[in-house]
């Protein structure tokens, strides 16, 4: 997913901060940007104005796959562009599948993420698997049954 502070040019220590804010989910109700025109503060304001799922997206189980579950990615940069009415009253949605049958694809969809606004639709992320997961094989599965049979407690 592309940075979506990189474009602000000229404001270091501001795309920094922003930046750090984001990723340790320290992202506070209001940021007021002052400046002379042309100094990026629109730009800034925008690229807070990310569409993120509410919360983490938790793994989902993979039925019968080498791997016991697949995380969730949105496949592209969730970045809303539109007037701020709109960012004030937006909506996000995430749907996903409660457990998927191995194999899995790296990047196949595994649900999607809407983002609304009064009622119209902004934006509607595909969520991706982040890795790929191969079936089973009926040795591993009878391996599987063996230890749990013998290694319970």
């Amino acid at each position: 997913m592309a940075d979506a502070f990189e474009n602000i040019l000229g404001q270091p220590k501001v795309r920094e901060f922003l930046r750090a804010s984001v990723v340790s989910e320290r992202v506070t109700q209001a940021y007021l940007f002052v400046g002379p025109a042309g100094s990026n503060k629109t730009l800034a304001a925008y690229a807070l104005a990310q569409a993120q799922p509410p919360q983490p997206l938790a793994p989902i189980p993979v039925i019968l796959g080498d791997q016991a579950a697949v995380t969730p990615r949105l496949a592209e940069d969730p970045t809303i562009l539109a007037p701020k009415e709109k960012l004030a009253a937006m909506e996000v949605e995430v749907q996903m599948a409660e457990s998927l049958s191995a194999p899995v694809d790296a990047g196949a969809e595994v649900g999607r993420m809407t983002v609304t606004s009064n009622g119209e639709t902004l934006a509607s992320i595909p969520l991706t698997a982040d890795a790929a997961v191969a079936r089973l094989s009926y040795w591993q599965i009878f391996q599987r049954c063996l230890q749990k049979a013998f290694l319970a407690q």
